[in-house]
């Protein structure tokens, strides 16, 4: 089993984009399904104490495990990807949403402008 980083694994390389997306968002709901697996199934996101699962679904009981994170792997992924997208405030101001390192379940949102001055540009 491939592990692309130590706290998130995923078993298949080509299932990597779908995993990452699924366990940043914290929805498996619109995520894309990767073209590989039985046709006429669907994602779930499985949530643990210890571990966020992304599993296919299919019709007939079967499940094909396609990757996990741990907490540490869940605060990284959904850091990675709400740095990607701002959110648009109420009052129009656009904001990037950080994690508390001591608390990844605290958000504190930062302005864009201040955001990008102290953290490179996402690759």
């Amino acid at each position: 089993m491939p592990i692309l980083h130590d706290h998130i694994i995923i078993k298949e390389p080509q299932w990597r984009a779908t995993v990452e997306a699924v366990i940043a968002r914290g929805t498996a709901r619109g995520a894309p399904i990767p073209p590989d697996l039985p046709p006429g199934g669907s994602l779930a996101l499985v949530k643990s104490y210890l571990h966020w699962r992304v599993q296919y679904r299919i019709k007939k009981g079967s499940l094909i495990l396609l990757g996990s994170a741990t907490a540490e792997g869940r605060s990284e992924l959904r850091l990675r990807y709400l740095a990607d997208h701002p959110i648009t405030l109420e009052s129009g101001r656009q904001v990037i949403v950080t994690f508390d390192d001591a608390n990844p379940d605290l958000v504190r949102p930062v302005p864009v402008e201040v955001f990008r001055q102290f953290h490179a540009a996402p690759a």
